[in-house]
């Protein structure tokens, strides 16, 4: 199993677009063979007192997959390919980590 975490840092103004394709394409994302967990998240407020990094226009997408061969697979999918189109000009940046489980 692997774990994705991706940060899209979206243009001003554009962060609830962004997050209207990615919710709109969530349902056959996790249809998919492999997903094991899709979710889209946004930064609250910081209540814990500690300093955190404020980052307005970003969203955080959290997934599994069994392998890294079904998370390829689903950067190919139709849905996927929809949501990159619909997104394009709205996104400053994205960055994409994935991790293994250690235990």
């Amino acid at each position: 199993m692997i774990h994705v975490i991706a940060t899209i840092d979206a243009k001003p103004d554009c962060k609830q677009a962004i997050l209207t394709e990615l919710l709109a394409i969530r349902p056959e994302v996790l249809l998919e063979d492999g997903c094991l967990e899709y979710t889209p998240l946004a930064l609250r407020p910081n209540t814990l007192g500690m300093e955190v990094t404020n980052h307005p226009n970003r969203l955080t997408l959290v997934e599994k997959w069994a392998s890294e061969e079904h998370l390829k697979r689903h950067l190919e999918t139709e849905h996927f390919l929809r949501y990159k189109a619909a997104t394009e000009g709205l996104v400053e940046a994205v960055s994409i980590n994935v991790f293994e489980p250690l235990a």
